[in-house]
């Protein structure tokens, strides 16, 4: 079976789904692919995720800050009434759970570079006051500008309205692309095979698999999760100390691992220790003995400045890529999305602290 479009996508997560939409709305023809969507490949498929823009160990404000939080909340602003528990701004906290943090923190708190009610730092008494269930901080930094997000409702939610604006998706894993100037022939694992001008990458870890982009330095990192079910433990906010902890509705989401070496995608049963852990660190006298646990992974793709990659293949005419986002997906997939959108329908040029370029 054949189909053809102006542009193909290849992967429907966080990346591929916003710029599928970008596109959409520059009256493009788009179909989208998914890619290694079911074996455990696509970071975006996290229980949950946050947007926090006071990231790391440092907190310092992200780049752009402003200008993703400012696209974030017009799509929360979107959602219907029936999708309303898929973005959730209920901030981000911060606990010190040691000295280092503390420091840090605390020095990224009296830091100029954040205005308004961005952020709001609490001494230890004062968060002990707030939240008596935490025990042992040394203080807090609470970033106000935060949200909680499930995020496979999120992609749900996208495919959604890209396929009620006429766009189509199809599930399937692409073998191999081939140009047949002007156009680029993709064949997917059940013999279909796409025809179109434009192809873009936008599938993660799944990227290794095609050599046309093996030139870039893209450091492959697993992360995993672990979901407590129907958890007593509640909070007003997410809470991010060397991991997270996410609340949504009845469950608890801990995150997350960082492996930089694995042989192997599924979830690991060790992990579970290790981000329980993370859990009692926060509330030491939480008992999880009698909960139903869920582990899930996903590898997600960092670069060396920790920030992504989009452009146009330097070599191959029409081939484009979006990827590098680490654990910056929320951060950063939306409004990379609509600069690649504009650079392949107006030829707007991409910021260079995006942009290809700075790899060649």
């Amino acid at each position: 079976m054949n189909f053809t479009a102006d542009i193909l996508v290849i992967g429907g997560g966080l990346a591929g789904s916003h710029l599928a939409i970008s596109l959409q709305e520059k009256n493009q023809s788009v179909i989208l692919v998914h890619t290694n969507y079911k074996k455990g490949e696509c970071a975006s498929l996290a229980p949950a995720t946050l947007f926090n823009p006071a990231a790391a160990l440092q907190a310092k404000k992200s780049l752009f800050a402003e200008e993703s939080y400012a696209e974030f909340k017009q799509l929360q602003k979107s959602l219907g009434d029936s999708d309303h528990k898929i973005i959730n701004e209920n901030g981000v906290l911060r606990p010190c759970t040691d000295n280092r943090l503390y420091e840090n923190f605390k020095k990224s708190a009296l830091s100029p570079e954040w205005q308004g009610e961005w952020i709001t730092w609490l001494e230890r008494d004062e968060l002990k006051m707030k939240h008596p269930t935490m025990q042992n901080m040394l203080g807090a930094l609470m970033v106000n500008a935060g949200f909680t997000v499930s995020t496979p409702a999120l992609i749900e939610h996208l495919h959604k309205k890209f396929v009620s604006n006429s766009g189509k998706i199809i599930e399937g894993l692409v073998q191999s692309v081939k140009l047949n100037e002007p156009i680029w022939e993709v064949m997917l694992d059940d013999g279909s095979v796409l025809k179109t001008r434009k192809i873009i990458f936008a599938n993660g870890f799944g990227i290794k698999n095609f050599k046309e982009w093996s030139f870039l330095k893209l450091h492959p990192v697993k992360g995993e999760t672990l979901t407590l079910k129907n958890t007593p433990i509640s909070f007003p906010n997410a809470i991010s100390a060397r991991g997270y902890l996410a609340f949504l509705d009845k469950d608890l989401v801990i995150g997350s691992t960082y492996k930089h070496h694995f042989n192997q995608i599924e979830p690991d049963q060790s992990a579970q220790d290790y981000l329980l852990k993370k859990l009692t660190t926060i509330f030491p006298n939480v008992n999880t003995g009698i909960l139903a646990k869920e582990l899930w992974s996903g590898v997600r793709l960092s670069t060396s400045d920790r920030l992504p990659i989009i452009g146009e293949h330097p070599d191959l005419k029409n081939m484009f890529i979006i990827t590098g986002f680490g654990s910056k997906g929320l951060m950063y997939s939306q409004i990379s999305a609509i600069e690649l959108a504009n650079f392949i329908t107006t030829n707007k040029p991409i910021r260079k602290e995006f942009s290809i370029q700075r790899f060649l």
